[in-house]
């Protein structure tokens, strides 16, 4: 059997019901196992940037990661995902973004996921005329 994640027990009642005494601990009897995924959900990570001033009166401001372009914007492991999905899965644009949607609770329109495979072709670009070249 696996190391279980979490587990679940079933009690017997606290009473007995047949005389109705209080029964001791109850111990394991049997044990069974469930192989399940867990429920897909999207993650939102806000980033803060913080702000120290000095006794001097000097501010020192903490800086965002430089991908941190905007306020809101997608993360790198749903984008990859959005260009996996159509590429290795031969999935449709548009199923792709649906998909999105209800998985994760994302949904995408095509011009998103559009987007996103014409950025990874950009990024991509470099390394692979590098290796043709090898």
């Amino acid at each position: 059997m696996a190391q279980a994640d979490r587990i679940e027990t079933h009690a017997p009642p606290s009473h007995c019901d047949t005389c109705a005494l209080l029964l001791p601990e109850a111990t394991v009897v049997e044990t069974r196992q469930v192989f399940e995924v867990p429920p897909p959900r999207h993650e939102v990570i806000e980033h803060q940037t913080l702000e120290a001033t000095c006794a001097c009166g000097q501010a020192h401001r903490g800086t965002l990661p430089v991908e941190m372009s905007a306020s809101v914007q997608y993360g790198p492991r749903l984008k990859a995902t959005v260009v996996h999905l159509p590429h290795h899965h031969m999935l449709p644009v548009s199923r792709t973004g649906a998909l999105m949607g209800d998985l994760f609770g994302l949904p995408l329109s095509d011009g998103t996921v559009l987007a996103f495979q014409a950025e990874a072709g950009e990024r991509l670009a470099p390394p692979l005329t590098r290796s043709a070249r090898l």
